[in-house]
């Protein structure tokens, strides 16, 4: 999962408007605004290290780990333990945190657990979005479908920018892992002067096109090999050879782009394009 790219004004995740009141998380807020990384981590500690830390606190505390902490899954067991000292309402509010928490040290089953069982109007857009990355990166494309047109109908009415943002993220992995690369363009090209998203946006946008560039190439490999069977005896006997070393030079110039293309999207990466892997339907 990428990074949370804005502190969250707020701890409920969408659920409810929470004031900075907590002096430990306006502290906090401030180290992490100014990027005083030791500082900042120091007060994380001691934030999740309180027996009932508050939600507020507590959200800025996983926030701010998930912006500067180097190995966040080194704090899961003082995120859980803060966790569990928070009230029920507390826990709701910060839920999604916790979701977040699983994506980004990669346990997105442990994650597809903790999500709501249904995602009706006034669900957590934070959790919606979540929702749809996690189905997309365990490859369960048929869930994901109906939650990719719930983001894209949430993106179009929220006002908050985190959630905006996290729903994005979730609809451009979706539409890029089942092909529907002509969908992200479309969301990316408006979002190169996105304060929050640019850089997305525009290393979104190479990567599609290189996506297309691998197609396109992969396409034309196979059509060789087609041209290869196909022999033509009378073309042999005009000119021997010729069909043959027309087809080798072909097939080393593809070659040669495709490495350049890998570069950008190494074999590690292209699964997220819809390359090997299972595919699906346009929403």
């Amino acid at each position: 999962m990428k990074k949370i790219d804005s502190r969250r004004e707020e701890a409920s995740g969408g659920d409810s408007e929470i004031p900075k009141t907590d002096p430990l998380a306006q502290e906090l807020d401030g180290y992490v605004d100014a990027g005083m990384k030791s500082q900042a981590l120091r007060l994380v500690r001691r934030i999740l290290k309180q027996t009932r830390p508050s939600a507020e606190a507590f959200s800025e505390a996983v926030i701010a780990i998930f912006i500067l902490a180097g190995r966040v899954e080194s704090w899961g067991l003082l995120i859980a333990a803060a966790y569990s000292g928070l009230t029920r309402a507390e826990q709701r509010s910060c839920h999604w945190l916790m979701i977040y928490f699983h994506c980004e040290i990669e346990d997105y089953e442990a994650a597809a657990h903790m999500l709501p069982a249904t995602f009706g109007e006034s669900c957590n857009l934070f959790e919606l979005a979540l929702a749809l990355s996690i189905r997309v990166e365990l490859d369960q494309l048929e869930e994901a479908k109906p939650l990719a047109r719930k983001c894209a109908q949430a993106v179009a009415h929220t006002e908050d920018p985190s959630a905006r943002t996290l729903l994005i993220l979730g609809l451009t992995k979706y539409f890029a892992r089942v092909r529907d690369w002509d969908q992200v363009i479309a969301i990316w090209e408006p979002l190169q002067d996105d304060a929050i998203l640019v850089e997305s946006a525009l290393i979104g946008l190479v990567e599609i096109y290189a996506a297309k560039a691998l197609l396109t190439i992969q396409s034309g490999l196979e059509k060789l090999a087609i041209r290869r069977k196909d022999f033509d005896a009378d073309r042999e006997i005009i000119i021997p050879g010729n069909d043959q070393h027309r087809w080798d030079g072909a097939e080393k110039k593809l070659q040669r782009h495709k490495k350049w293309i890998e570069k950008i999207l190494p074999k590690a990466r292209q699964k997220e394009f819809g390359f090997g892997g299972k595919s699906h339907e346009k929403i």
